[in-house]
């Protein structure tokens, strides 16, 4: 699923503490970087949401 970035996801996700990225995700091996499901990942990977960016969130993200 792709979200345009607004700012009330911003402050949503700073509020709420939302996780969407793979470092928050059951499935994600951080010894290799990789997701355990071998899907591609580099689109999930933690970074700091910006206004007018994207958040690509996986279908399987399951939180620790």
């Amino acid at each position: 699923m792709i979200f345009i970035v607004d700012e009330a996801l911003v402050e949503q996700a700073r509020r709420f503490r939302l996780l969407y990225a793979c470092e928050s995700c059951a499935m994600f091996d951080p010894d290799s970087g990789n997701c355990s499901l071998e899907y591609p990942n580099e689109e999930h990977r933690a970074e700091p949401l910006r206004v007018g960016g994207h958040l690509v969130f996986c279908k399987e993200f399951e939180a620790r």
